[in-house]
């Protein structure tokens, strides 16, 4: 499900903290990482700015190799330099990227420790991100959380699938909004006999109903991959506030999962 990692890069703390995470992860799991300078991940270039300036990242590149070497693990370098947030959905969708890493976003004076990488690039993303926290280790245990909307199903297929490839335990979190459930979702028994279906049955599962994002702010930790899905397929940027709460206030990693071309 996850082999190839895209990595972007600056030479931030928030930068080189996720990197480490990244390398962790992929020495453990045996993922391929690809070094992305951030300077080339930008929304525009400035005017009169050379659109190709590799030599301008090559210590950052050579940092990256450096560092995949000493933790063994498999690594590209890429110094495409017409990757903005405008193009980033076409080049991802004609790779081999499985997901890209990112630090956990939302840098301010009081939260200086955050990646200042736009969240366009994250919404515009038609693969899989991994939103890394500073304290996340490698997960032990993996938790989705779905609405029972057909939509955001994608989150299930992951999560069964990374479960039993990675023989970690795994928790379900069905979240309802208060009142009756919408038409055409999921309950709790029919949401687990659909990751039973998938291969991994849930280890265990609650039903929470009420608002949803401070549920899944407190069901991250470092130890544990939180993955959710969204309800918008990957022709449409998946910018929503719960999703970008739950990103910003999480205190573990988080894997979000564009939902798939339904519509």
């Amino acid at each position: 499900m996850i082999q190839t990692l895209l990595v972007p890069l600056d030479d931030s703390p928030a930068s080189q903290g996720a990197l480490n995470g990244a390398l962790a992860v992929a020495a453990q799991r045996h993922f391929t990482v690809v070094g992305q300078p951030i300077s080339v991940l930008k929304t525009t270039e400035p005017a009169g700015v050379p659109a190709d300036r590799g030599e301008q990242n090559d210590p950052l590149l050579h940092d990256f190799a450096v560092r995949c070497d000493a933790w063994q693990v498999n690594y590209q370098s890429c110094t495409k330099s017409d990757l903005t947030s405008g193009t980033l959905r076409s080049a991802l969708q004609d790779s081999a990227i499985d997901a890209i890493w990112l630090p956990q976003f939302g840098s301010s004076p009081e939260r200086p420790g955050r990646s200042t990488l736009p969240a366009a690039l994250l919404h515009a993303s038609p693969i899989m991100v991994w939103v890394s926290h500073p304290a996340s280790v490698p997960p032990t245990h993996l938790t989705v959380a779905y609405d029972g909307d057909p939509h955001a199903q994608e989150a299930l297929m992951v999560a069964a699938s990374l479960a039993l490839n990675w023989s970690l335990p795994l928790h379900l979190d069905l979240i309802t909004p208060h009142g009756l459930p919408r038409p055409g979702t999921l309950d709790l028994a029919a949401t687990h006999d659909r990751l039973a279906v998938l291969g991994r049955a849930p280890t265990t599962e609650q039903h929470c109903v009420g608002p949803a994002a401070p549920h899944l702010t407190r069901a991250t930790g470092p130890d544990t991959l939180l993955i959710l899905g969204t309800h918008w397929p990957p022709a449409w940027p998946w910018h929503t506030a719960t999703v970008d709460s739950v990103l910003g206030a999480a205190g573990g990693s988080v894997l979000v999962c564009p939902a798939p071309a339904l519509w």
